[in-house]
């Protein structure tokens, strides 16, 4: 078996496993994510709250699990638009310039280059744009973020298409499966930093970079509550990244 596919199996199964626990947020931990408990501030981790307690009583590891699916609901709403931006623009310029001559492979640059111009800056000035439009809120946080992930999208789906005879409908899905799990981790990024610098998931709904702001002020305190969400942080972009690049590279044939 190649490297690539072990690591295709491995990045899946985190990603399974990261999905469930997320789904399954409410029922894992007993406790409410909201609910403040002012005799258990700052608590360390215990048996009856495994990651502690942050600086208002509230159960750290319930926080983080909530955080994470508060993250992956948006990074896979950002995602689904932008496969679709990208599924549109990266299929309507290949199929021109593979059948509509000069004028269809015109078009075709011209949609790369806009691919090209957002990748180079002023996609990141369009995210902060529209997140500032609406702080906290869910589609406004997910289409900015869409906004990075759309060239990625329109280069992998117009190489598709014009190498589409080429190749077989399993490498296919497995080239696009691999843009959809890269993007997925790029997403959860960007989600922490807004939610680092205070433009994510307002206080009190968790988010992964919200929780590592909110330990900065206790650090020294109580370090769990940066080290837990920044593991799970980092598990979560990992995951997805090693699954993506491994499809790329078993459906690609690169090692």
């Amino acid at each position: 078996m190649k490297l690539s596919h072990i690591g295709a199996i491995i990045g899946a199964a985190f990603v399974v496993i990261l999905i469930l626990v997320a789904l399954l947020a409410g029922i894992i931990s007993n406790y409410d994510p909201y609910a403040q408990s002012f005799a258990n501030i700052l608590e360390m981790p215990s048996s009856q709250h495994p990651f502690g307690t942050d600086r208002l009583g509230r159960d750290t590891f319930s926080r983080v699990l909530h955080g994470l699916r508060e993250d992956l609901k948006v990074g896979v709403i950002a995602v689904f638009f932008a496969l679709i931006a990208g599924a549109v623009l990266g299929g309507v310029g290949a199929i021109l310039s593979m059948f509509a001559g000069s004028v269809g492979k015109t078009i075709n640059n011209c949609i790369m280059m806009y691919a090209r111009f957002l990748s180079v800056g002023p996609g990141i000035l369009i995210l902060l744009v529209i997140v500032s439009l609406g702080i906290g809120a869910t589609i406004p946080t997910a289409i900015g973020i869409a906004f990075i992930l759309i060239p990625g999208f329109i280069r992998v789906i117009g190489g598709v298409v014009q190498s589409s005879k080429d190749m077989s409908a399993l490498s296919i899905a497995g080239l696009i499966l691999g843009i959809i799990s890269t993007s997925m981790a790029l997403a959860v990024m960007l989600l922490a930093i807004l939610g680092f610098i205070g433009l994510g998931q307002q206080p009190p709904i968790p988010s992964l970079g919200g929780l590592i702001n909110e330990a900065r002020s206790v650090l020294i305190a109580a370090q769990h509550g940066f080290f837990y969400p920044g593991i799970a942080l980092i598990l979560t972009i990992v995951s997805f990244y090693v699954l993506g690049e491994c499809l790329n590279a078993a459906f690609l044939n690169v090692e």
